[in-house]
């Protein structure tokens, strides 16, 4: 049987890097960013931070750069917009390397497969309704019932679980 391996991760972005990459199939965009998280289980109470590597590919990576990135006036670089927050789900794996001096490193990184934005960016001018309206749309499409249905009580106690 084969392992499982997908993981649900919520958080802002953090040094966003957009690339685009030359392959066989022609030109793919690709997006990585870092996403810390806060470690609940911290037994000193003391605020422990975990780090993890994103990277998302073709147009996942094209919407998340056009919604949660922009570019600093100043020095050109891509920057998150403040606020970006994002949800992924992907898979997980450790990419071990050796740097310029020899020293050995160990980032862990997710492969987005499925993203929902759930930041907003006010300064923009969207005031948190561009996003969640998107989102939304999604929610209504999904839960809405057919016209010729009507909408009868559940008793939730004859529910076997």
């Amino acid at each position: 049987m084969r392992g499982y391996n997908t993981i649900t991760a919520a958080g802002h972005i953090i040094n966003p890097e957009a690339k685009s990459i030359e392959t066989s199939n022609g030109t793919r965009q690709m997006l990585s960013w870092s996403m810390a998280f806060n470690d609940p289980l911290d037994r000193d109470n003391k605020d422990k931070t975990s780090w993890v590597r994103v990277v998302a590919w073709g147009k996942p990576a094209e919407i998340i750069e056009q919604y949660c990135t922009e570019v600093d006036p100043t020095t050109g670089n891509l920057v998150a917009q403040k606020g970006a927050a994002i949800i992924v789900t992907g898979t997980l794996s450790v990419q071990m390397w050796i740097d310029r001096q020899g020293g050995k490193g160990t980032t862990v990184q997710i492969t987005v497969q499925q993203f929902q934005l759930i930041g907003s960016n006010p300064e923009n001018g969207d005031n948190g309704n561009a996003r969640p309206q998107v989102a939304q749309a999604r929610t209504t499409r999904q839960t809405q019932a057919p016209a010729n249905v009507a909408a009868a009580p559940i008793d939730l106690d004859s529910l076997q679980f």
